[in-house]
């Protein structure tokens, strides 16, 4: 339909300028105009086979925001769209569980940091030399406090019984020569929240650990 329009409209031009001309005008008229009109329709054809070998390109099925896995619907990409920064979960008392400004060195000290505190081997624990008082603190806290809050002595740590059985990592918080990191340590009766305070250069070395909440189950 929208190639006739323009045809319908050259036409009746074609017509109304047949009607008043001579035999030799009207022929040049209308080898003029009909050139005019192929070369017309020949170039919409054009752009017409460029823009539809485009499409057959595109994979409609994927998108570069979008993981392969996942089915592209309405509301997918919708979300994916929208070019807003990725949202993460946020612990009411403890705070967002953004951890993607933790490098792979730092992930690799804070698992280290925390298999020690699940077999409570504190004295494995990299430690700043000033730093062994405040250290001395915690592991008095937990272990006098742990009665107390989960309604059981403290725990006797064997080789196949650790003090906590996992963790969770928050988001850091960076100073210009410190980190300060929610840690969720989880035990049977409960968790306890704390802060690690750690170098914010390599090789890292804690600070202090902080309690910052207990929590029974």
């Amino acid at each position: 339909m929208r190639l006739l329009f323009p045809f319908l409209i050259i036409l009746s031009l074609l017509l109304i300028s047949c009607s008043g001309g001579q035999g030799s005008d009207k022929v040049i008229s209308e080898e003029i105009t009909i050139r005019a009109l192929a070369e017309h329709r020949e170039n919409e054809l054009l752009w017409t086979r460029e823009l539809e070998s485009v499409r057959l390109l595109l994979d409609t099925k994927k998108n570069q925001v979008v993981a392969d896995s996942i089915k592209l619907e309405p509301l997918v990409m919708t979300s994916a769209l929208t070019g807003k920064k990725s949202l993460y979960p946020y612990l009411e008392g403890f705070g967002s569980l953004d951890t993607s400004s933790i490098s792979k060195e730092m992930k690799t000290f804070l698992d280290s940091t925390f298999e020690s505190l699940a077999k409570w081997q504190l004295s494995s624990l990299k430690v700043q030399d000033n730093s062994i008082f405040s250290l001395t603190l915690f592991k008095y806290d937990i272990e006098h406090l742990w009665e107390e809050n989960f309604s059981e002595t403290f725990p006797i740590v064997q080789d196949d019984i650790t003090l906590f059985q996992s963790k969770l990592y928050g988001e850091p918080y960076f100073l210009e020569d410190q980190v300060q990191l929610p840690v969720r340590l989880y035990a049977l009766k409960g968790h306890i929240d704390i802060i690690l305070y750690f170098t914010s250069i390599t090789p890292y070395k804690i600070d202090a650990i902080q309690i910052s909440r207990w929590e029974r189950k």
